[in-house]
């Protein structure tokens, strides 16, 4: 399948000579979940390496939700929340809301027999993770290239 490169996730670069992206981009989704974990790219065997996106176990991909939502815990307690934000209905108390339906849904996909290979919905949440870590690496002050 092949959609149009104006659609597409530019910053991954995988586009054909004709301009068009081509999907199914797990190395894309997997990259974004390496940058949000601070994993390094390209580490073979993990919860975030482009086959668990490719296979689309929801057992693995189960694993990775509730290692993004502890992972995000962690980041999460590195920002410097102000006053107002730390009451309730604040910006702490709904990332830490995220936090924990993240967790919950993980715990429920882990449960779930099968899986859908190449889902497509992978490729936007990975863009998703990506812009969310770039996010948390300019609020850490590491936002510099990788």
């Amino acid at each position: 399948m092949r959609i149009p490169a104006r659609w597409s996730n530019h910053w991954f670069g995988v586009e054909n000579f004709s301009g068009e992206c081509i999907v199914f981009n797990a190395v894309g989704i997997e990259l974004s979940f390496a940058r949000f974990l601070e994993k390094p790219f390209g580490d073979r065997g993990g919860l975030h390496d482009a086959d668990v996106f490719r296979a689309g176990e929801y057992s693995k991909l189960g694993e990775l939700v509730e290692t993004i939502a502890q992972h995000f815990a962690t980041r999460a307690a590195r920002i410097r929340f102000a006053p107002e934000e730390s009451q309730a209905g604040g910006a702490q108390a709904r990332v830490e809301v995220v936090i924990k339906c993240l967790a919950d849904s993980g715990a429920a996909l882990k449960q779930r027999q099968g899986g859908e290979r190449e889902d497509f919905h992978w490729e936007i949440i990975g863009e998703l993770v990506g812009a969310l870590a770039a996010i948390l690496d300019h609020i850490e002050g590491k936002g510099g290239p990788a």
